[in-house]
């Protein structure tokens, strides 16, 4: 069994209690796990201003969550809070993951990923 460091407690982002909420779900199913992806962008100063960068091997549009599952590999949850859209770098991703048959969902809550994976046969 994967070790984690624990959860996130509150936090800026509005889709970190529902990417919580997705892991905690997830990791409490018979052979899945679940971890968060971390792929931020670096803060840097140049010239006394701030700036983010992303550092060459990191991939533009990664998923906020990716999840192994036995008999079926692994796969990845993209996290919008309500209303929100993949943008181009997600698209691209979601693009590639269906072009060599990787599971990748968008969900704004658990449920939606409990439905998901029920509708597969991946949990009872």
């Amino acid at each position: 069994m994967t070790r984690f460091s624990g959860f996130a407690r509150g936090g800026g982002n509005k889709e970190t209690p529902i990417q919580t909420d997705i892991l905690k779900y997830l990791n409490t199913q018979k052979d899945i796990e679940a971890f968060r992806l971390s792929n931020h962008a670096v803060a840097g100063m140049r010239n006394g201003v701030q700036f983010f960068r992303k550092d060459k091997w990191k991939m533009l549009g990664l998923a906020d969550i990716c999840f192994f599952c036995k008999g079926v590999g692994a796969g990845f949850i993209e996290v919008k809070s309500k209303g929100g859209t993949l943008s181009t770098d997600q698209k691209i991703f979601k693009f590639n993951c269906e072009l060599y048959g990787v599971p990748f969902f968008m969900a704004d809550n658990v449920s939606q990923i409990e439905t998901e994976f029920k509708k597969r046969g991946w949990i009872k």
